[in-house]
């Protein structure tokens, strides 16, 4: 039995856990050396470095394994598929003999001599599957009668279950390479680092704002190869990047790695950034390009393998750094680097300071405030928002300040006192939390009240309300997992709006909101609720029935649906947003009905249909209606605003511009006679108004 058998579950937990994974694992686990992936079909350009390599497995110096798919066991071949072996397996193999989803060993490879048939020779490469059966059925396989005496002696038949394939051959049929370096012999000095990306250190990829953060490490030559002083003043220079197996999540294999870290995700993306140290010692990477990476890697390539390496050739009279990285910021999970070198040399981390100022609230996804993203049955703007100012001193320059942002649910079983919603799952018997909903933290400008309504025509400053004007700072990043980090960059004295949103309308639960940002930056955090507009009405309505009267197009019907009547007091501007509900949005109806028009919110009861439907789980409802808002003159019935085309967006805004303490009438519609619908009609104003309605 290898050693590694008995100790292969006692690293990764349990023997559960041993199924799957990749040969280069497989590899590393049992030798201790370096892996490396090659993919397949290589670049022209990377194809005489792959073969160099595949030579080298005969010198016993690299353990190499390679991996076909599906997709690849049949290339080229329009036969079908052979029957099972007589054996019972029910894996079959592909015409071509090949095992999808499978891990074959590459004994050796051989450069034949010419001969007549090839007169620069042949390239063939000697593969094993480990089940002893189930050979290449193709060029060069045992039943080719292309075979010699005198290529047998240079290629020789090997036991059962081994093969001789052309490499253009393992190229086109193999998925990858894998291989295994053991570099004690050539690279003895050897240095082996536990660390971990943690706290602002998970600070996502080197070329982000916050790259400066992660975690550094110093490297600087130090003495003459191991075979001499009169070598050339170089050095090669090994170093690979390991995480903590994705398999050992669910046990004690992240022990290997730190042990309790062993709730990391399965499918981070990873890299390791070589790059010239030019500032003085001691001092960290700040502002990389990825033309500063000496590996050709670092940003440009990252990886959710279980390791990463790198090679390079160095001057021995610099100083470098190696900096780990992951894709994704807020990403907290422990590594291993290993560093191997043909001269010795001193390495040592580069210290950090958590030098951050932090902002943080928490608050709560309750009804009427869960509303989802601006696609969702819902309206978004009744999300909780929240307003993040960059405080800083008048007549400094402006400068760009890198800020995370780190928003994490609560996980509990909670309901509410009437038990009519569920919150964000909790933890099971066993400890575990269940998949959570979708969620997002949405980052909008701080748009002033003024601009909110009147639009750039407005002033610049003034008082910052809760907007309704979807202008996202970054695309959206739905997840599932515990916490949702992203980063943005904002102006010294600037501010911008964060709205924690679910996916779909009516998730509920409570959250927390962090904001981070380096200390030393001009600027102090500031984080808090955005003040409510001071005038605002919500009324509600249905187009049910004859009230169903579809758009303008529809003629003299159109005056029959839901009709409301709008003044404002004092001034001349209000935007009105019509909202759209499922019919059957009974929790909705509940919700507005606990509200008092002294919150600043008129209601409408709506009697429930006949068949009322539950309330839904919290998905994102039916299919949306086109709907517009038109606003008329009440005497003459001339429409006087109206949008461009119907939409069938969750909601439709429009910006009413009227003389002050006039009546005015608002006409929300479908497209459509006959689409019958739930709708919220909401006005914000600074000036005082007067909503009534519907008639």
């Amino acid at each position: 039995m290898h050693p590694a058998h008995p100790a292969a579950p006692q690293l990764h937990g349990h023997y559960q856990a041993l199924v799957g994974g990749t040969v280069m694992d497989a590899l590393v686990d049992m030798t201790g050396g370096v892996s490396s992936r090659h993919a397949l079909p290589p670049r022209p350009s990377e194809l005489g470095a792959l073969w160099a390599l595949l030579l080298q497995t005969a010198a016993g110096q690299v353990m190499m394994g390679c991996s076909c798919s599906d997709r690849r066991q049949s290339a080229g071949s329009g036969a079908p598929l052979p029957a099972p072996d007589d054996d019972g397996d029910d894996d079959i193999a592909a015409a071509t003999g090949l095992v999808g989803r499978h891990a074959y060993a590459i004994l050796q490879a051989v450069e034949t001599r010419p001969d007549a048939g090839a007169p620069r020779g042949r390239r063939l490469v000697q593969i094993c599957n480990p089940w002893g059966r189930r050979v290449w059925r193709g060029a060069w396989d045992r039943d080719d009668p292309r075979w010699t005496e005198a290529l047998r002696v240079q290629a020789p038949e090997g036991p059962p279950g081994t093969f001789w394939m052309e490499l253009a051959d393992v190229c086109a049929h193999f998925d990858a390479i894998s291989a295994c370096t053991i570099w004690d012999d050539r690279l003895p000095f050897a240095t082996s680092i536990r660390g971990a990306w943690r706290g602002p250190q998970a600070a996502g990829p080197l070329s982000g704002p916050l790259g400066k953060f992660l975690p550094q490490y110093e490297l600087v030559f130090t003495g003459p190869p191991a075979g001499g002083a009169g070598e050339a003043p170089t050095a090669r220079l090994v170093a690979a990047l390991m995480r903590r197996d994705p398999r050992g999540r669910a046990g004690r294999g992240a022990a290997a790695l730190g042990g309790e870290e062993a709730a990391g995700r399965e499918e981070e993306h990873m890299s390791l950034a070589l790059v010239r140290h030019e500032r003085p010692r001691g001092e960290r990477v700040v502002g990389y390009d990825a033309d500063m990476d000496l590996a050709g890697r670092g940003a440009r390539s990252y990886t959710n393998s279980r390791e990463v390496t790198l090679e390079a050739t160095l001057d021995t009279d610099g100083r470098y750094m190696l900096v780990p990285a992951t894709l994704r910021v807020g990403a907290e999970l422990p590594y291993a680097l290993r560093v191997f070198s043909d001269r010795p040399y001193a390495i040592r981390p580069v210290p950090f300071e958590a030098a951050w100022q932090e902002a943080t609230i928490e608050g709560e996804w309750a009804p009427l405030q869960a509303e989802g993203l601006p696609s969702s049955q819902g309206a978004w703007w009744e999300n909780p928002q929240f307003l993040l100012s960059l405080l800083t001193q008048e007549g400094l320059p402006p400068t760009e300040v890198p800020v995370q942002v780190c928003l994490e649910p609560f996980y509990t079983h909670a309901i509410d006192p009437a038990g009519r919603y569920r919150l964000l799952p909790g933890l099971d018997a066993e400890g575990n939390h269940p998949t959570p909903y979708y969620y997002d933290l949405v980052c909008l400008p701080a748009t002033p009240a003024a601009q909110e309504v009147e639009g750039d025509e407005g002033p610049a400053d003034g008082p910052i309300y809760r907007t309704c004007t979807y202008k996202p700072l970054i695309p959206p990043t739905f997840t599932n997992a515990p916490e949702n980090v992203r980063q943005l960059s904002l102006r010294a004295g600037g501010s911008a709006i964060l709205m924690p949103t679910t996916y779909g309308a009516r998730q509920y639960g409570r959250f927390r909101l962090t904001v981070l940002c380096p200390v030393g930056t001009p600027v102090a955090l500031q984080l808090q609720p955005v003040p409510e507009w001071p005038h605002r009405t919500a009324l509600w309505g249905a187009w049910t029935g004859p009230t169903a009267a579809g758009c303008p197009n529809s003629g003299t019907a159109f005056w029959r649906n839901p009709t409301f009547r709008l003044r404002l007091q004092g001034g001349r501007r209000a935007r009105v947003v019509l909202c759209q509900h499922a019919p059957g949005d009974r929790e909705a109806r509940e919700g507005l009905a606990r509200l008092s028009p002294a919150e600043g919110r008129a209601l409408v009861p709506l009697a429930p249909p006949a068949n009322d439907p539950p309330a839904d789980e919290g998905d994102a409802g039916p299919e949306l209606q086109s709907i517009g808002l038109v606003l008329a003159d009440p005497r003459t019935r001339e429409i006087l605003c109206r949008p461009p085309s119907w939409t069938n967006g969750a909601a439709v805004t429009l910006v009413v511009e009227a003389e002050p303490d006039r009546d005015y009438l608002l006409i929300p519609s479908t497209f459509d006679p006959g689409q019958e619908g739930l709708f919220r009609l909401v006005v914000f104003s600074q000036c005082p108004h007067i909503l009534t309605g519907p008639q």
